[in-house]
């Protein structure tokens, strides 16, 4: 009794309050209920969601069919555009300049019209030159075509604003935007001034000069030589 007198009100009840009610019982029965079916194994929209799910965006503007905040099939627009704003805000940071204005502004665009225009004209121009390895929106890098890293030289304004021009950025195949990294060379800064940046009726797709090969071009470069051994004099194809 003198412990119980020393003790503090919760402690008391705490002893002597009933045991709470487990919920294994309720769980049993909403388990063995009539039409109980347990949840589906994931399946190819699970698969999708975690591919292709942007966390940035709000659930209010997510597709219903496939259960992605900006899905690539049915929302093309808002999910090129998510990606040309991640690729403007990850280059600013790389180039340690600190965001002022808006994604807009940097891209030196009128309207968004005007920059999505201008990417899904070079992925036409490309799939009309390679119709066997087309280009769409989830095969694709958002690929800016003097790379990022040339411009820690340039002064504070040309590393904001040149560097994020939406002449500069360019669709490029996954596979050959790993290869290109960030090659470049005296010819591919000349070319580079007199016909890529400013100039929004450029929609070929640009490879640095510099750069090794392009993988997505290597089979038809293959194709090709090997069609010109067969057609020389006194040679067979095998």
């Amino acid at each position: 009794m003198s412990l119980l007198c020393k003790a503090y009100p919760w402690m008391i009840v705490s002893v002597f309050a009933p045991p709470l009610p487990s919920p294994l019982p309720s769980m049993l029965i909403a388990t063995s209920r009539p039409g109980f079916e347990p949840s589906p194994p994931r399946g190819p929209v699970d698969l999708y969601q975690r591919r292709y799910h942007s966390p940035q965006v709000s659930r209010a503007s997510a597709c219903t069919l496939h259960r992605v905040s900006f899905c690539p099939v049915c929302h093309g627009d808002a999910y090129l555009r998510r990606r040309v704003e991640k690729a403007v805000i990850g280059a600013l940071k790389r180039l340690q300049v600190p965001r002022t204005m808006s994604v807009l502004t940097y891209l030196g665009a009128d309207s968004w019209q005007e920059v999505l225009g201008h990417l899904a004209a070079k992925r036409k121009a490309w799939n009309e030159a390679h119709p066997s390895m087309p280009m769409t929106l989830t095969n694709t890098a958002l690929d800016h075509i003097r790379p990022v890293n040339k411009f820690q030289k340039n002064s504070f304004g040309e590393k904001a604003m040149l560097c994020n021009h939406f002449t500069n950025l360019q669709p490029l195949l996954h596979e050959d935007n790993a290869w290109k990294g960030d090659c470049w060379s005296s010819d591919d800064e000349k070319y580079w001034h007199e016909n890529i940046i400013f100039q929004p009726n450029m929609t070929r797709i640009y490879y640095p000069l510099s750069a090794p090969f392009q993988p997505s071009l290597l089979d038809s470069m293959q194709r090709h030589a090997v069609a010109d051994v067969s057609t020389r004099p006194g040679t067979q194809p095998t």
